[in-house]
């Protein structure tokens, strides 16, 4: 980090320099730097600047620097990480369901993640944020109901 930070130090020296009026001034090096066919790439270059203008300069450069060097990210082969929208993960759960229902499949078994299961289910409906599922269950005590984080549920099975 400080070899990088004597460096720019070093570069932004050589290009500018510091006149009587305390203003920071292109260098003749770094008029060459920046003129291209004897004709400025910008027309900032030609220019005066205060030490606050070019302070606010390198504040721009450094941010747009961090932006770049974040988009660059290596890639390190897969990823294990996948991001897929709750709504899609709910969506085919219940037409899963749906379809093995219509082919007249008895005792179908929601898994979940614990291990546990989610049995005699009559329907399965998706919540709006897609997050969770309502599972309505036929039981002896009559309906009941239970609400599962879509995230829980690692298949669908019948026994």
């Amino acid at each position: 980090m400080k070899e990088s930070v004597f460096t720019f130090a070093f570069v932004a020296a050589s290009l500018f320099a510091q006149n009587e009026d305390d203003k920071m001034i292109l260098s003749d090096q770094g008029k060459k730097m920046f003129a291209k066919e004897n004709k400025l790439v910008s027309q900032a270059v030609n220019n005066d600047i205060t030490k606050d203008e070019m302070a606010d300069l390198q504040k721009k450069d450094t941010a747009k620097q961090a932006q770049e060097a974040a988009a660059t990210v290596p890639d390190r082969g897969s990823s294990d990480i996948m991001i897929v929208d709750p709504n899609v993960v709910a969506k085919d759960w219940t037409d899963a369901f749906k379809a093995l229902s219509d082919l007249k499949q008895t005792n179908l078994i929601f898994v979940l993640r614990d291990q546990s299961m989610i049995t005699n289910i009559a329907t399965v409906e998706a919540m709006p944020g897609g997050y969770l599922m309502l599972f309505t269950l036929k039981t002896v005590q009559g309906i009941k109901y239970r609400i599962v984080k879509t995230g829980d549920i690692v298949s669908l099975e019948t026994k």
